[in-house]
């Protein structure tokens, strides 16, 4: 098309080269955004610094002001009432949603489960460890991966 409307922009190749180039301009970009965490229910800060992780590995940053966009986030972490002769256990219950500037959601995502140990302190420290787990490795990472995937097309 281009031969045929403007014979001198046939040749023309962007100034931002290929598929690699474009990939490191969406990071850059993504610096200059910030994520606000809203995580209420984490007494350890372990879980903002996992949802945090997730952000910062995207190319994003994490913080409390100046955001694009608020991750709302809950996590429960308490002592179940089943047990065994070898096991206490502790239910772990997480959900999160990215909301843009509007409020809007971006991605949703939660999770439960169960850890168990000897005693009930190591069970609640075991959910913790799958909480963070299942942030950074495979249930919201891959959420928003996926939101993110669907709204930029290359």
């Amino acid at each position: 098309i281009l031969s045929v409307l403007s014979p001198q922009r046939a040749a023309y190749a962007p100034a931002y080269g290929g598929a690699t180039q474009v990939n490191a301009r969406l990071h850059e970009a993504a610096g200059r955004i910030t994520a606000r965490l809203e995580v209420h229910g984490d007494k350890s800060g372990r879980i903002e610094k996992a949802f945090a992780s997730v952000f910062t590995a995207r190319g994003f940053r994490a913080g409390k002001s100046g955001a694009a966009c608020t991750l709302r986030a809950t996590c429960a972490v308490e002592d179940s009432p089943q047990s065994d002769a070898n096991f206490v256990y502790a239910r772990l219950a997480i959900s999160a949603a990215l909301l843009d500037a509007d409020g809007k959601e971006i991605c949703a995502w939660s999770e439960n489960d169960r850890q168990g140990h000897a005693n009930a302190a190591g069970a609640r420290d075991r959910a913790l460890s799958r909480a963070e787990t299942l942030i950074t490795e495979t249930g919201f990472a891959a959420a928003l991966d996926a939101a993110l995937a669907s709204r930029i097309t290359l």
